[in-house]
């Protein structure tokens, strides 16, 4: 069972294994709150190898290269983000006997934390985080949830 907390990961390194869509929504979910973020894959979507996401990334590293887990040594954070569920599982699984943070995109059984849904608003003019999970079991029900939420403090804010 998964306990919601938050963590500083600014200091953190953290790798993300895989370069399609999921692993560039995983770095943009921690890009804000992390400044050691490296990206290791095979090939990467488009997204990644956009102008824009160049120029305005330059602290990230992007590894075009077949993973190794050795490619895990030195990281605190990880997420196991390929289309490969057999690799996915194998970084796991290494990744818990080394005591290092990680998520597997794809079993989060599999998994030593999840990431919530979250967005920033403000309640009576103070800043506030709010973040949703159904534990990792439904990501679409947590993304309807976010959405009707931040659309419930928006227009209560606009009504003030």
């Amino acid at each position: 069972m998964f306990f919601p907390m938050m963590i500083d990961i600014e200091r953190m390194k953290i790798l993300i294994v895989g370069g399609g869509k999921i692993a560039y929504r995983k770095y943009n979910n921690v890009a804000m709150y992390a400044n050691n973020i490296t990206i290791v894959a095979k090939s990467f979507d488009e997204s990644f190898l956009k102008e824009e996401f160049l120029k305005d990334n330059t602290d990230v590293k992007l590894l075009e290269k077949g993973f190794e887990l050795s490619d895990l040594d030195g990281y605190d954070m990880v997420y196991a983000a390929t289309d490969d569920r057999a690799l996915n599982m194998a970084i796991s699984e290494h990744c818990h006997s080394k005591k290092i943070l990680v998520n597997s995109v794809d079993n989060h059984e599999n998994s030593s934390f999840i990431n919530m849904g979250i967005f920033d608003c403000e309640i009576d003019d103070e800043k506030v985080l709010i973040g949703v999970s159904c534990q990792g079991k439904n990501p679409k029900l947590v993304k309807a949830i976010k959405y009707q939420l931040e659309e419930y403090f928006a227009s209560r804010r606009e009504n003030k």
